[in-house]
């Protein structure tokens, strides 16, 4: 016998208990990545008239035209990078 098990004899009955699965819900991401492919094809003609300009300049751009990212917050020069990539621009 474990020898945890024979100094705290309780903690058997609390295993069954104890044992969940940590996490939350996975799933392989081809519905959200269908989305975005979605919404930056949606951007293209947008994101071909700000292809000469930096990620950072982009970025502003946009947010100076009042276009919203996908949470519908302020753009990032992230965000630009993974659309451009996205779109193969």
């Amino acid at each position: 016998m474990d020898r945890s098990v024979r100094k705290f004899p309780h903690s058997v009955l609390l295993l069954p208990r104890l044992a969940v699965k940590l996490g939350g819900y996975r799933h392989d991401g081809s519905t959200s990545k269908a989305e975005a492919l979605d919404r930056a094809k949606a951007l293209r003609s947008t994101f071909e008239e700000l292809a000469d300009l930096s990620h950072r300049a982009a970025a502003r751009a946009l947010n100076e035209r009042g276009i919203k990212s996908a949470e519908g917050k302020q753009w990032s020069a992230v965000q630009v990078m993974r659309i451009r990539r996205r779109l193969g621009l």
